[in-house]
């Protein structure tokens, strides 16, 4: 039994795995980095101005254009990123966290909006930190690009075959 284990310990040290190119992710990665920069920056300023927007809706106790403006916004930027991302499930993207960024601002901002009248703190905090878990991951795919390189496989894979 040791030497079987030796042996299997011995062989898998002196494979060497192929590398193969990552171009593609690489491609994607510098094409879509500085919208995706944009756009982070964008829903983050736009939360930072949800600020006054959530002291106007608890001051008036209604719902202003101010607030409708600023649902509307986010939505779109939602649809901003499945514009620059397209699918995904078809093709790819290195900024995969990304993509639900300002869904997952939206959803933060709505439940703002509904702690206002009704309490709900435990709500409020997971909405909060899945938007901050979403925002952190997104940075962290901005500040790593994909490697050149990557080992190859011999899991089964999907191919891409777009042209």
């Amino acid at each position: 039994m040791r030497y079987i284990a030796l042996l299997l310990l011995v062989t898998s040290s002196c494979s060497v795995a192929k590398m193969v190119s990552n171009a593609t992710a690489v491609e994607t990665y510098q094409m879509q980095l500085e919208q995706t920069k944009k756009m982070l920056n964008e829903v983050q300023q736009t939360l930072i101005a949800s600020d006054a927007v959530i002291a106007m809706y608890k001051n008036l106790g209604y719902t202003t254009p101010e607030v409708r403006a600023m649902s509307r916004h986010l939505i779109i930027l939602g649809e901003d990123i499945q514009h620059l991302y397209g699918d995904i499930s078809l093709k790819p993207t290195p900024f995969y966290a990304c993509t639900s960024v300002p869904s997952a601002a939206y959803n933060f901002w709505s439940q703002r909006l509904s702690s206002v009248s009704k309490d709900d703190p435990e709500a409020l905090k997971v909405a909060a930190n899945h938007y901050i878990k979403q925002a952190n991951d997104c940075v962290y795919a901005i500040n790593n690009p994909p490697p050149k390189e990557i080992e190859e496989s011999e899991q089964l894979q999907i191919i891409d075959v777009t042209p």
